[in-house]
């Protein structure tokens, strides 16, 4: 790169070097000339009056035309486009040509033909080329290594195209690398095309969806009798016992079950009753006097109390 601006330069400069001997006027250069000349044409509008060696007032025409004050001297003017172009501008010129002297005289001194040349006259020498350059004793060295802060990167910063892989060789064997399915498209065993396999074909995922749905309505009915049976079967059982105290708790779970409880125990009531009258009139037998064969003459009562229950 460095070259070609180097090439660019010397060839420029040589050109305006010999385009600045074409100049026929040795005032200013032909591009400045055009500009002078299109702004006096405007010259006839205006009206110049001296007020001293090098001052002069301009008017413009009309009743409303404007008022500018023009030092030919210092190269000034109160509409200040002399000032920053370095061109006199119309006012200017009009009070130069009111004094019978040329414009192109007053024009800022970057602008003459002789300023042009000194800026061009530099010679850029051409060199030759990198096989013919002298060889140096000690070759050019890299600049010095600086050790970045901070823990070193262990992975390369990857470019845009890294990630996307080439697909893979049509004819690779078992023991080279295989590449990813991320970026293989898959056939289809049905209709042979690519993006989708057999599980994907449009007709089969129609036919599941459909008996999918058919299922779900059939089993709605019978869906509520399963719900039912298992929160029967998971519903705690209540353990039973062997004494009366068991039974009682099982059957106080509902109110038959109470008013079943309060039945058999006005029969127990009435039954104790008419044994002990009974037992006041009838002589005392073996089974009375005999403390275990009472006990379990009552065990058989209540067992059978129970067992008519």
């Amino acid at each position: 790169m460095l070259e070609n601006i180097r090439m660019d330069l010397m060839v420029r400069m040589a050109n305006r070097r010999v385009g600045v001997q074409k100049w026929t006027n040795d005032m200013v250069g032909p591009r400045i000339k055009k500009i002078l000349d299109k702004v006096a044409e405007r010259t006839s509008c205006y009206r110049a009056y001296h007020s001293g060696e090098h001052e002069f007032q301009i008017t413009g025409g009309g009743e409303n035309g404007s008022k500018h004050a023009v030092d030919l001297r210092l190269h000034t003017c109160t509409c200040r486009r002399w000032q920053l172009s370095g061109i006199p501008c119309v006012h200017a010129i009009c009070a130069i040509r009111s004094k019978g002297a040329e414009p192109a005289l007053f024009c800022d001194d970057y602008l003459m033909p002789s300023s042009y040349m000194e800026a061009n006259n530099p010679i850029i020498h051409p060199i030759a080329g990198e096989d013919d350059w002298e060889q140096v004793e000690y070759p050019i060295a890299p600049p010095p290594y600086k050790k970045q802060a901070g823990r070193p990167k262990m992975k390369r910063t990857k470019e845009p195209g890294d990630n996307k892989l080439p697909p893979p060789a049509p004819n690779q064997t078992d023991n080279q690398k295989r590449m990813p399915r991320t970026y293989t498209k898959m056939t289809c065993q049905v209709c042979f095309k690519k993006g989708h396999n057999r599980l994907g074909y449009p007709i089969t995922k129609a036919k599941k969806a459909a008996a999918a749905q058919q299922a779900g309505e059939g089993s709605s009915i019978g869906g509520q009798q399963t719900r039912k049976r298992q929160r029967r079967q998971q519903a705690p059982k209540v353990p039973t016992s062997k004494g009366n105290s068991g039974l009682r708790d099982q059957i106080i779970k509902s109110r038959r079950g109470w008013k079943k409880l309060k039945t058999m125990e006005g029969n127990q009531g009435a039954n104790g009753g008419a044994s002990s009258s009974q037992a006041m009139h009838e002589p005392p037998t073996q089974s009375s006097q005999n403390p275990a064969a009472k006990k379990a003459q009552q065990k058989g009562q209540t067992e059978s109390e129970w067992a008519g229950f």
